[in-house]
């Protein structure tokens, strides 16, 4: 839960909190990974970070584990779902009422949207479902170049997009407004470079610790850089975009490596977009 509070009087002001946005997880002993940090940046939104909530016990690779009963190690039901907040960073603004603002630019946005406070957020209200209905911000999927670049900014948006075409159906996929960065694992801790316009955060990743021919790349923990919107791959890549491989866990045999020109979301645990945007690789990478 996010929450805002009047600070007066040298403490804080408990009956004064306004729960703007809440995180609905799963709960047990073994599902880890809830991030948590925030920042503000010199506009004024603030990032809040969270993670794929997730159990990674016995299954040190891409949690992609489809089968019934297998929702907690399954992160494409989280970090790789348009239509969830976990394994995210968020950006809104806080409006003084306990509502917030999704700025246009944000993954999902493509303009500004308003949306209730938490305890107004009606699941079923057709027009609140609407609003956190967004259509995918395509700059996220051509990597359009800021005016002034860095050599973060050039690695981080220089994607290959050119085989995209127009007519695919990523450019029509849909998320919620309040995202910012999709694809994270577990982004504990977030910091915002007001100079550079950039969001950085650290990402660790799994527990493998050699490549696997059935199953992917080995771990990688992750620092990385956005200043535009963007997809960074997990579940179903990691570092400089290796990719796992689809694993079935019914047959145990593997697929074919994932693309991360076409990232495809086809779990049944999945309520958001099957098609997402083009995997982003982190700025820096190093092994288990």
């Amino acid at each position: 839960s996010l929450s805002r509070f009047v600070f007066g009087n040298n403490s804080l002001q408990l009956p004064s909190e306004k729960s703007m946005l809440k995180v609905r997880t799963l709960k047990g002993q073994e599902l880890f990974h809830a991030a948590g940090s925030i920042e503000f940046d010199d506009k004024g939104f603030l990032y809040l970070s969270t993670g794929d909530n997730s159990a990674h016990s016995g299954n040190e690779y891409a949690l992609i584990d489809e089968r019934q009963g297998r929702i907690a190690f399954d992160a494409q039901r989280s970090s790789a779902n348009s239509m969830d907040l976990r394994g995210k960073i968020l950006r809104i603004k806080p409006l003084a009422d306990g509502s917030y603002l999704c700025p246009k630019g944000n993954l999902y946005a493509n303009e500004d949207v308003i949306l209730p406070p938490a305890t107004e957020q009606e699941p079923g209200d057709p027009a609140f479902l609407k609003k956190i209905k967004g259509t995918l911000n395509a700059v996220s999927v051509t990597g359009v170049k800021p005016e002034k670049t860095t050599s973060i900014a050039t690695q981080q948006l220089k994607i290959d997009s050119d085989s995209i075409s127009t007519t695919d159906p990523v450019y029509s996929s849909y998320g919620r407004p309040e995202i910012f960065v999709m694809g994270v694992r577990n982004p504990f801790r977030i910091s915002y470079d007001n100079k550079s316009q950039t969001l950085f955060w650290g990402d660790v990743g799994p527990d493998a610790g050699v490549f696997d021919s059935l199953r992917g790349p080995e771990g990688y923990d992750e620092i990385n850089a956005a200043r535009t919107a963007g997809f960074y791959g997990w579940p179903y890549f990691i570092g400089p975009n290796l990719a796992y491989r689809d694993f079935d866990f019914k047959t145990n045999k593997p697929g074919a490596y994932f693309n991360p020109l076409h990232p495809v979301n086809n779990s049944p645990h999945n309520t958001g977009s099957v098609s997402l945007p083009p995997a982003r690789p982190s700025l820096i990478w190093y092994t288990y």
